[in-house]
C-alpha cells in the first residue's frame, strides 16, 4: 500500500491565504492564466479531472449490460440457447473472482495508479472488440474469450477509480466524490437499455442475422474506447499534478502483514453480510439481465418497451442512492435498513409472479432496494473490521458477490430453458427469504455481542466520544 503526502498542498485554507499563494504572490502574477486555472492545489483541477475520473467506469458498465439489453436478438441471430446466452454474463463475473482480491495490490505495488488504469482499461476495450468480432463472424468462443478479457479489465478499472479518488481528494469530500462515481457508472447501464434497441433497429436495415448484431456491438465499443482514453487523460494530469504539488510516495510498513488465511478469521457477523450480498445480488442482478423477455411474454411488452423498463432500474438507483446515502448517515440503524431492502426485494418478486400491476413498479420497487442495501449494508463491514483488514473484508465480500453472480446467472439461464420464468421467480423469492432470514440472524447476533451495527445516530456518536 502506497501513502502519498503533499507537501504543499493545504487543503482546509483558501487558496489565498495559504503558505503557498503568500510565498509566491509575485511569481502568480506573472503566470498565464492557463497555469492559474489548472493548478493542482485549486478545486477546479480536482473536480476537472474528476469528470475522467467518473467516465473510466460508464464504459465498461455500458458493455457489460449490453447482451441483457439485447437478449432476444442475441438468442435468435446466434442460434443460441438462453444457458449459452447467461454464459456472456457470468465470463465477466468468474476472473473477478480473484481479480477482486489482488487488483488493489497490482495498482498499489506493482503497477502504480497510471500505468494500472490504462492496462485494465485496454483490457476491457480489447475485450469489447473481440466480443463484437465474434459476433460479426457469428464465432461462439471468440465472443466468450473476448467476454472473458473484458471481464480481466472491468472491476480492476473499479479498483483503479477509487484509487484515483482516494488520492486525490481529502475526506471531507470523498462522499461525495464516491456517489458521483457510482451514479455515472450506472448511468452507462441505464443508457444502454435505452439506446442498444434502437441502434440494432436502424442498422437491421442495412444488415442482418449476426452481422446486424456484430454491428451493434461495435458500435456500443465505442463507449469502451472513451474510457480507455480518459485512463489516457489521466495518466498526464495525474502527473502534473505529482510535480507541481511535490507529492512523494512511501511504503507503508505495518507490524502485521494481512495473509489471504486471515480472511477466514473474520467474526461471523462478516459472514453473514458476505451472505446477505451474495444472495440479495443474485436475486436482482440475474432477473436484470434476463427480465427483458420476461416483460414481452407476461406483459406484452414491446422490445423497446422492455429494454426502458429495463433501464428503470439502473435510473431508479443513479438517482435513489445518495439520497438513501444521506437517510442511513442521519438516522443509524443499518440492520433494519438491510432488512427493509431484502423485504422489498422480496414484494417485487412476488408482485412480479402473481400479479399483472404494471411492471415498472415492481421494477421500480427493484431499484429502490438495491440503493438501500448499497447504503446500510456495505459500510457495516468498517464496523466490525479493524482498518488495516478493510482491504481484505470489502475484496473477500466482492469476489463472493462476483461469486453469486456467476453461479446464479447461469442457473437463471438454466431454469428459464427448462422450466420457465414462473419457476424462475420462485426460484428469486426463495433466494430474498433466504437473505431475509439471514439479515435476522444478523440482528440477533448483534444483540447478543454487544454489538454497534444497528445503533442509531446518536448512540454512536455517543460510543465514539467514549
Amino acid at each position: 500500500m502506497e501513502i502519498t503526502t503533499e507537501i504543499e498542498s493545504e487543503e482546509n485554507q483558501p487558496l489565498l491565504g495559504s503558505s503557498i499563494n503568500n510565498g509566491l504572490i509575485n511569481q502568480q502574477k506573472k503566470e498565464s492564466i492557463w497555469k492559474q486555472t489548472f493548478d493542482p492545489s485549486k478545486k477546479f483541477y480536482r473536480y476537472f479531472s474528476l469528470v475522467f475520473i467518473c467516465l473510466l467506469t460508464t464504459g465498461p458498465y455500458f458493455c457489460y449490460v449490453l447482451p441483457g439489453a439485447l437478449e432476444k436478438e442475441f438468442e435468435h441471430d446466434l442460434d443460441i440457447s438462453t444457458t449459452k446466452f447467461t454464459i456472456f454474463t457470468s465470463l465477466y463475473s468468474w476472473p473477478n473472482i480473484i481479480l477482486c482480491f489482488f487488483g488493489g495490490f497490482l495498482i498499489d505495488r506493482v503497477l502504480g495508479v497510471r500505468f494500472g488504469t490504462i492496462l485494465f482499461s485496454c483490457f476491457v476495450t480489447i475485450g469489447q472488440i473481440m466480443f463484437a468480432f465474434g459476433a460479426y463472424t457469428k464465432n461462439i468462443w471468440l465472443m466468450y474469450i473476448g467476454r472473458f478479457v473484458f471481464g480481466l479489465g472491468g472491476e480492476t478499472v473499479s479498483v483503479a477509480q477509487k484509487a484515483y479518488c482516494v488520492t486525490w481528494f481529502p475526506s471531507k469530500e470523498l462522499n461525495l466524490v464516491f456517489g458521483f462515481i457510482a451514479s455515472s457508472a450506472l448511468l452507462g447501464s441505464s443508457i444502454n437499455q435505452i439506446m442498444m434497441n434502437p441502434i440494432y433497429d436502424f442498422i437491421s436495415k442495412y444488415k442482418s442475422g449476426y452481422e446486424c448484431l456484430g454491428s451493434a456491438i461495435f458500435l456500443a465499443s465505442i463507449t469502451a474506447i472513451g474510457s480507455t482514453c480518459c485512463a489516457f487523460i489521466l495518466s498526464p494530469l495525474h502527473k502534473y499534478r505529482k510535480r507541481i504539488l511535490r507529492v512523494t510516495t512511501k511504503k507503508l510498513l505495518t507490524e502485521e502483514k494481512i495473509k489471504i488465511s486471515e480472511s477466514l478469521k473474520f467474526p461471523l457477523q462478516v459472514w453473514l453480510v458476505i451472505i446477505i450480498c451474495l444472495v440479495f445480488y443474485s436475486a436482482t442482478f440475474p432477473f436484470i439481465s434476463l427480465g427483458k423477455l420476461y416483460f414481452i411474454k407476461k406483459y406484452g411488452s414491446s422490445s423497446t418497451s422492455a429494454s426502458f423498463q429495463q433501464s428503470i432500474f439502473f435510473f431508479g438507483t443513479v438517482i435513489s442512492s445518495p439520497i438513501f446515502g444521506k437517510i442511513v448517515d442521519s438516522t443509524g440503524f443499518n440492520i433494519f435498513w438491510v432488512l427493509m431492502s431484502v423485504l422489498l426485494a422480496l414484494v417485487s418478486h412476488v408482485i412480479l409472479l402473481f400479479s399483472f400491476v404494471n411492471s415498472f413498479i415492481p421494477v421500480t420497487i427493484m431499484g429502490i432496494s438495491v440503493s438501500l442495501l448499497y447504503a446500510s449494508l456495505w459500510p457495516m463491514v468498517s464496523l466490525i473490521v479493524p482498518k488495516n483488514k478493510l482491504g481484505t473484508a470489502y475484496g473477500l465480500m466482492q469476489s463472493f458477490q462476483n461469486l453469486g453472480l456467476a453461479i446464479f446467472n447461469i442457473t437463471a439461464g438454466y431454469i428459464v430453458e427448462n422450466y420457465g420464468y414462473f419457476v424462475l421467480e420462485v426460484f428469486f423469492i426463495y433466494l430474498c427469504i433466504f437473505g431475509l432470514l439471514s439479515s435476522i440472524s444478523l440482528y440477533f447476533l448483534d444483540k447478543l455481542t454487544d454489538g454497534h451495527l444497528n445503533l442509531s445516530k446518536s448512540e454512536r456518536c455517543e460510543l465514539t466520544l467514549n
